[in-house]
């Protein structure tokens, strides 16, 4: 007979704010604190050196957005948090003993994440085939004693062993994170087996970077192995943004949060036993 052993969660929640606080400090400060408020170990952030990280074909494109018919690089810079406002932010994040970092898109970002306190460093899906790129932030991270995160999102499978194989290389333990580069990704297409196939392939630690509708699959990627779960979060699903869509409200992150932490408890430690809880059934429909 038995009472239950405490357990200690080992999975590490990401609440990817983005740029879904569209250019605004005061939007992006209450998403942390509602990130907090959700269960998030962490909150992060994307880093873009404009003009560098813009394709030169995008940058004259025009676009209708809240600030009237601009070019793509104009709207990305309305978009654009400054070094001092991430850094603020992470501030925000620290008093409540939750972690921030950066996704970065070009080096010069990946260099100020590091030279501004970012102890994650994260290459995304739309970098994951840069080898150059991911060598260099590879290289970053283990300088600087910092997480190192590739995503896989839209790559083929050597494309990921190849950015897997540097990584290991250089920086020794990076963590893999299995995903779905569509705003929203479709159920059926989640393949959330490839966590397995990552872990049993790498001997790393892997996540889930998730883009999908629901909660579920998120928790779902952590009963198949998962460690670390990466949302996107809003305020709101129809605020202006190409990533609104596919982000979670708070009190959805909230609910996913709370599903994940019970993931260890009722999985338990495999041993059947019988519970003290159990006991009094046990008597009286067994007479003993």
């Amino acid at each position: 007979m038995t009472e239950p052993t405490p357990t200690v969660n080992p999975t590490q929640v990401i609440a990817e704010i983005g740029q879904n606080h569209n250019g605004d400090m005061e939007i992006a400060e209450e998403m942390v604190v509602r990130s907090v408020e959700a269960g998030a170990d962490w909150v992060k952030f994307q880093k873009r050196t404009l003009p560098d990280a813009v394709p030169e074909h995008q940058r004259d494109e025009l676009r209708d957005t809240p600030w009237g018919r601009i070019t793509y690089l104009e709207y990305r810079e309305h978009l654009e948090l400054s070094w001092d406002q991430i850094t603020a932010l992470g501030a925000l994040a620290d008093q409540f003993g939750v972690g921030w970092f950066v996704s970065v898109w070009d080096k010069t970002a990946a260099k100020e994440a590091v030279q501004h306190g970012s102890k994650v460093l994260k290459v995304p899906s739309a970098l994951c085939t840069n080898y150059d790129f991911v060598r260099y932030v590879a290289e970053l991270a283990k300088g600087a004693g910092a997480e190192l995160i590739l995503s896989t999102g839209m790559s083929e499978e050597l494309e990921v062993h190849a950015s897997v194989k540097i990584c290991q290389s250089i920086h020794g333990n990076p963590i893999i994170m299995h995903c779905h580069s569509a705003y929203p990704a479709p159920s059926d297409e989640l393949n959330l087996r490839v966590i397995q196939t990552l872990k049993e392939r790498y001997l790393f630690r892997v996540g889930y970077s998730g883009h999908e509708w629901g909660v579920a699959p998120s928790v779902w990627a952590v009963l198949l192995g998962a460690s670390w779960i990466e949302r996107h979060v809003t305020l709101d699903r129809t605020m202006w943004g190409s990533d609104q869509l596919a982000s979670l409200p708070f009190d959805a992150f909230s609910r996913m949060v709370s599903h994940i932490r019970s993931v260890p408890v009722v999985l338990g430690s495999g041993e059947k036993v019988v519970w003290d809880s159990e006991l009094p059934k046990r008597r009286s429909l067994r007479g003993e």
